[in-house]
C-alpha cells in the first residue's frame, strides 16, 4: 500500500514526519486539507505540497484520490458515497415535475459526501456556480 509515498527518497526531517503521519492515519488525509495535516505534523502547508509534487503528484487533490483510493483497496469497502450526475438524470430528462426533480438532485448532493461534474464549456462553469450558490 502507499508505495507512490513509499518510494520517496531524500526527504528532510519535515517530509519523513509528514510520511510517518501519513502511513500511521491513512483514512484520515484525504479528508484533511494541506493546512490541517501541516498542523498535525506540525509543518507550513507549503512543505505538504512540496511533499506532494516529490510523491509525483500533480495536486494535492489528486494526492488525497490516491489515498483514498488505497484505503478503498485495502478494506474493500467505499470510503464516500459517490453520485455521478448519469445516476441523476438517466430516465429523468423528460420527467414532468421538474421541481420534483431539482427537489430531489439537491437531496442527493446534499447526502453525497463527493460529487462528480464533468462538461465542457459553458456546462462545467453552470454546474460550478450551481454548487457555488447553494453552498453544498
Amino acid at each position: 500500500m502507499l508505495e507512490k509515498i513509499s518510494m520517496v527518497q531524500q526527504l528532510s526531517d519535515s517530509d519523513e514526519a509528514l510520511r510517518t503521519f501519513i502511513f500511521k492515519n491513512p483514512a484520515q488525509i484525504f479528508q484533511l486539507s494541506a493546512r490541517e495535516i501541516a498542523a498535525k505534523i506540525p509543518c507550513s502547508p507549503a512543505t505538504v505540497t512540496r511533499f506532494v509534487k516529490k510523491c509525483g503528484f500533480l495536486s494535492f487533490r489528486d494526492f488525497q484520490i490516491y489515498i483514498r483510493n488505497e484505503v478503498e483497496n485495502m478494506t474493500g469497502t467505499s470510503m464516500t458515497k459517490r453520485i455521478f450526475l448519469e445516476q441523476i438524470f438517466v430516465d429523468q430528462v423528460f420527467e414532468a415535475d421538474i421541481n420534483e426533480q431539482i427537489t430531489r438532485v439537491g437531496e442527493l448532493f446534499q447526502a453525497a459526501d463527493w460529487i462528480c461534474c464533468i462538461g465542457m464549456g459553458s456546462l462545467l462553469a453552470l454546474w460550478l456556480n450551481m454548487l457555488h450558490e447553494s453552498s453544498i
